[in-house]
């Protein structure tokens, strides 16, 4: 994997990789993996150690493109999404589909990820690219048409 590689400390627990995360992607404006600086493996999701046992470990980007592994579309009536756990944020977006890919750098990685897409989303299949939306302390990973 060519790129960067930002260290990823381990010493503020979970929590802090989780807000260390979203400030490497919105540093760099891609999305990013969690890899072992030992055996190179990709950690998805983050965690502290490796499962080779090593806690030197680093984000790198997640790459251009994807493939969708699987997808579900979210139709709730917007007067009803607090009912069924769709966040105020995402009201707007309703209908939106998300969907699991599958980055072609780091195999066997899933992400989750909001599609956008200009036409219908059932007819996007197989190659996606990656991104992200940032707003304020929001990000979002995205996927859409290559």
């Amino acid at each position: 994997m060519t790129g960067f590689a930002i260290a990823c400390p381990i010493d503020s627990g979970t929590s802090g990789i989780a807000d260390h995360y979203r400030a490497t992607i919105r540093e760099t404006g891609v999305p990013v993996v969690q890899v072992c600086n030992v055996c190179i493996s990709a950690l998805w999701p983050a965690r502290l150690r490796c499962h080779c046992g090593a806690d030197d470990l680093a984000w790198q980007p997640a790459g251009r493109n994807g493939r969708i592994v699987s997808r579900v579309s979210v139709d709730v009536p917007k007067e009803e999404w607090e009912r069924f756990g769709v966040s105020k944020k995402m009201t707007s977006r309703l209908p939106y589909t998300t969907v699991i890919v599958e980055p072609h750098n780091w195999p066997g990685v899933r992400m989750v990820m909001l599609l956008e897409t200009s036409g219908a989303a059932e007819s996007l299949t197989g190659e996606v690219s990656l991104g992200v939306e940032i707003d304020g302390t929001s990000v979002v990973l995205t996927a859409g048409e290559v």
